[in-house]
């Protein structure tokens, strides 16, 4: 095992300086490998190293990770930077995954734009998030902390998440931590804790996005501005999706006192599939009754967002364990957590959240969103990308990790999250383009494997699976300006 880490990514912030601050708050010494020439992401890719094609990549411990959130969760899970307690880790989650819908507004794909009035645009409409959503809760949340940190009394995965994201909001807009003195306080705090103020002074500290970073990146991935998103530079897109995404009050996250558990878990959603389908898969999968409470009014919609009974004021939403869950992602790793299907080992842990997290990005290509298409012509384009990536890139990956198992399952063997979160979104291909089975000989056999386990098989067939979007969909779902 080599004594340092490795970590591949270009020379700037971009996805690897989350990584970056992770490892040195965990005291993890690593180096940076630069990718500076076409050859090298060539050679990265014909050697097998990137599953999904993209960077960051990080070695350590005898594995190459991918996927910027896996990563973090490893080190962070490692390092005992995820709470202490199961209430603890599902709030540092929930937490970490608002900060990177908060990074995901513009910080790093402004430097982009092709004109300096785009880049100004991008600019605008994050400060404009900033002052109008993440910042004003960001206060509440941070006015309850008793230890100047998030969740808890010691650093976690929940502080580094938010602070990447407000140095890079101070560069832009610094009047921001006089407007709200927590964000300066916070940032304050966390900046000056011996590991994170040293990196943050060291030389393995990046520079904001500027030109010469832009054409490295360009020069690398060979690829247009347009190109990029599609290729192998992870940067999915959040907030051009459809679905509500509002920061709300945190005290409602846990009741006061010792609630019993519901008999029924409660998962509020619109009645479709969109972010939700995953949630209800995983929840079945692990024996888990649930039931479902459709938004189908504004006035059901006011009256969680007045009653706070939304974090982050956004659907879906889990009630489970007296808790009251939110950010898709976070509600579907605390239920597989909590049922043993994140795998035996730290390795397969790892390979684990790498699937799912892939499986999370080829969903955000926009098979839940071609629907809310302006024009027939913008969904076929959408619908075009979705076919054209699974061919050149999913499909591909899934397929060579896919014909190493000996279990049927990805990882170990046992249904694991990332079974749920392929399935997930193979079944929604096989609905848009069935031949992609026949091509792709794995994807059938896994396809037919996890649909037909007792659980899943029953789900699928009954009431609670929930239909592809329709125009009813579509009008309930548009109500409040409700987009990711």
């Amino acid at each position: 095992m080599a004594t340092k880490a490795k970590l591949t990514y270009f020379r700037g912030r971009g996805r690897g300086e989350l990584v970056r601050l992770t490892l040195a708050a965990a005291g993890v010494e690593f180096e940076d490998y630069f990718l500076t020439e076409p050859q090298q992401i060539k050679k990265l890719r014909d050697d097998g190293d990137l599953l999904f094609m993209q960077v960051p990549l990080l070695e350590i411990d005898g594995m190459k990770l991918v996927q910027t959130s896996a990563i973090a969760h490893y080190v962070a899970h490692k390092h005992n930077m995820m709470g202490k307690t199961p209430e603890e880790h599902v709030m540092i989650d929930m937490l970490y995954e608002g900060s990177r819908d908060f990074y995901s507004v513009g910080f790093a794909s402004a430097a982009f734009e092709e004109t300096k009035e785009g880049k100004q645009k991008k600019f605008e409409f994050a400060k404009s998030k900033a002052n109008n959503r993440y910042l004003p809760i960001f206060d509440k949340v941070y006015k309850q902390s008793t230890s100047g940190f998030l969740v808890g009394e010691s650093l976690s995965l929940a502080d580094i998440g938010w602070l990447e994201v407000f140095l890079c909001l101070q560069e832009i807009a610094p009047e921001f931590c006089i407007k709200f003195p927590s964000v300066a306080a916070f940032t304050s705090k966390i900046s000056s804790l011996p590991r994170v103020s040293t990196f943050l002074k060291g030389p393995q500290r990046q520079p904001p996005p500027d030109d010469v970073y832009v054409t490295t990146v360009r020069k690398v991935l060979e690829v247009s501005i347009r190109g990029m998103k599609s290729e192998c530079i992870q940067e999915p897109a959040r907030e051009t999706y459809y679905h509500v995404s509002f920061f709300c009050r945190l005290g409602v996250l846990f009741n006061s006192g010792r609630i019993a558990m519901a008999s029924k878990a409660k998962l509020t959603y619109t009645q479709g599939r969109g972010l939700a389908e995953v949630i209800r898969l995983t929840l079945t999968a692990a024996g888990v009754e649930f039931e479902d409470y459709f938004i189908s009014e504004p006035e059901q919609m006011k009256k969680l967002l007045d009653d706070g009974d939304l974090l982050f004021r956004q659907i879906p939403s889990l009630e489970i364990d007296g808790l009251k869950l939110v950010q898709s992602s976070a509600i579907a790793r605390y239920v597989a957590h909590k049922y043993k299907m994140t795998g035996k080992t730290p390795e397969e842990q790892a390979m684990v959240d790498m699937m799912f997290e892939g499986s999370r990005d080829f969903y955000r290509l926009g098979f839940a969103t071609a629907a809310f298409k302006d024009t027939e012509e913008e969904k076929q384009q959408t619908l075009e990308l979705i076919k054209r990536e699974a061919n050149n890139r999913y499909l591909p990956a899934f397929e060579k990790v896919y014909k190493q198992s000996t279990s049927g399952f990805l990882v170990g063997d046992s249904l694991s999250l990332a079974d749920l979160g392929w399935l997930d979104v193979l079944l929604w291909l096989h609905e848009l383009e069935p031949e992609f089975a026949v091509k792709f000989p794995a994807v059938a056999v896994f396809t037919s494997k996890i649909s037909s386990l007792p659980r899943v098989s029953a789900f699928l067939k009954g009431h609670q699976r929930q239909p592809t979007p329709d125009a009813d969909y579509v009008a309930i779902a548009k109500f409040g300006e409700c987009k990711i």
